[in-house]
C-alpha cells in the first residue's frame, strides 16, 4: 500500500512540477510575473483546500495559503488574482494535464468477449445548488428551492479507468448537449441516464457505428411497439399499438419500439422489490452472450461477459445506479432481431 502510494504521489508530482505548472500558468494568461501567488502555489493551495474541505470561503483559502507557503498575502490581492480572466482557463489546463498524464489503458485485463467495443463510455452527471447570487449564470432547475444549481456532467471511460470528458453547466441546461458527438462513437457502447436518452441519439449513434444502452423515464415514454420480442405479448398481435395501452406483467418485456420515426429496442426489466420496471432503450441486438455491467457510481465501472448456453439471449447487467438495472434472466432468441 505504501509502496502504491509513494509511486502515486512521484507520478503527480512529475506531472504538476513547478516548470510545468508555471508554463500552463503562463500560457492560460493567469500569471505573466511569478509573484507571492505563483501559479504552483495557487494550484496546491485550491487542491488543499477543496480536499480537506476545510476552506468554504475565500478568506479560508487566504489563510490555508500563509499556512502552506509561509508568504502572508492581504484579501483584496487574493481575490484580485483570483478574478483573472485566465484563473478558471489555467485550472482546466492542469485537470486536463492530469486526466491525460495519469492514465492508465485497461488492455491486458480487457475480457475477451468485450472485442466488439473498442470502449465503453459511461455519461452522467450530478447537480447541487450554489449561492443564490449565481442564478443569472446559473439558473437551477426548481427555482423556488434552489435559485442557483450547476450540473457536473461526466465522461467516464471504461477501458481508460477514469473520466476523459468534465464539464459544468447550469442545472437548466439540457443534459443531452455534453454527449459526445456520435461520429465519435464508432466502435463503441456508451450507457447513459435518463436525462441523456432520446431517439435520435440513440439511432444517431447506430448509424455511426457505436451502440447505445440507456434508461428512460417510464412517466411520459409512449413509443409505438412493432413487435414482442419476450414477453407475454409475444405470441399476440400488439403491432401498432402504444406502450399504455399495454397493462404490463410483473415480468421482463423486450419490445421493438418507433419513435419520431426511429426504430430501437425497448427492454422492460421488471424489480420485483419495487414493484416496477425499469425501463432501457438500446440499439443492440439481442445477444447470444450476458453482458453484465455494474457500477455504483458513475466513476465506478465494471463489465465482464459470461457466455450462455447456445440458442439463449439477454442483456443482464447486474446492478445499475442512477443509470440502469439489470435485464432480466435469459430467454429464447427471436428469429429476427432488431
Amino acid at each position: 500500500m505504501n509502496q502504491n502510494v509513494s509511486r502515486c504521489a512521484d507520478k503527480i508530482k512529475r506531472v504538476l512540477s513547478e516548470k510545468r505548472v508555471s508554463g500552463l500558468g503562463v500560457e492560460s494568461g493567469f500569471s505573466q510575473r511569478l509573484r507571492k501567488l505563483t501559479p504552483v502555489r495557487a494550484l496546491w493551495t485550491f487542491v488543499t483546500g477543496m480536499a480537506a474541505g476545510t476552506a468554504n470561503s475565500i478568506a479560508d483559502f487566504v489563510r490555508l495559503f500563509a499556512d502552506l507557503s509561509g508568504e502572508s498575502m492581504s484579501y483584496k490581492p487574493f481575490h484580485d488574482r483570483l478574478s483573472v480572466v485566465g484563473f478558471p482557463e489555467f485550472l482546466r489546463e492542469c485537470l486536463a494535464s492530469l486526466m491525460t498524464e495519469l492514465t492508465a489503458p485497461i488492455v491486458a485485463s480487457r475480457a475477451p468477449f468485450l472485442k466488439d467495443f473498442k470502449t465503453i463510455i459511461v455519461q452522467d452527471g450530478s447537480s447541487f445548488a450554489v449561492n443564490p447570487a449565481l442564478a443569472e449564470q446559473f439558473p437551477g432547475r426548481f427555482t423556488k428551492v434552489s435559485p442557483a444549481a450547476i450540473e457536473v456532467h461526466c465522461t467516464y471511460s471504461l477501458y481508460e479507468g477514469q473520466p476523459v470528458a468534465i464539464s459544468v453547466a447550469p442545472d437548466s441546461e439540457a443534459e443531452r448537449h455534453y454527449l459526445q458527438d456520435p461520429e465519435e462513437l464508432s466502435g463503441k457502447l456508451i450507457l447513459g441516464d435518463r436525462g441523456y436518452s432520446c431517439y435520435e441519439y440513440a439511432a444517431q449513434v447506430k448509424e455511426a457505428g457505436g451502440d447505445y444502452l440507456g434508461r428512460v423515464s417510464d412517466k411520459s415514454f409512449n413509443p409505438k411497439i412493432l413487435k414482442c420480442f419476450r414477453g407475454p405479448f409475444r405470441n399476440k398481435d400488439v403491432s401498432g399499438k402504444k406502450l399504455k395501452d399495454l397493462e404490463l406483467p410483473k415480468s421482463n418485456v423486450d419490445l421493438l419500439i418507433e419513435g419520431k420515426g426511429r426504430q430501437l429496442r425497448l427492454v422492460l426489466y421488471y424489480v420485483k422489490r419495487k414493484d416496477k420496471h425499469i425501463y432501457l432503450l438500446t440499439t443492440l441486438c439481442p445477444m447470444r452472450d450476458r453482458l453484465r455491467i455494474q457500477f455504483t457510481t458513475p466513476l465506478e465501472v465494471m463489465t465482464s461477459l459470461k457466455p450462455e448456453k447456445p440458442g439463449v439471449y439477454g442483456l443482464c447487467p447486474s446492478s445499475v445506479r442512477d443509470v440502469m438495472n439489470r435485464l432480466g434472466p435469459s430467454c429464447e432468441r427471436p428469429d429476427k432481431a432488431p
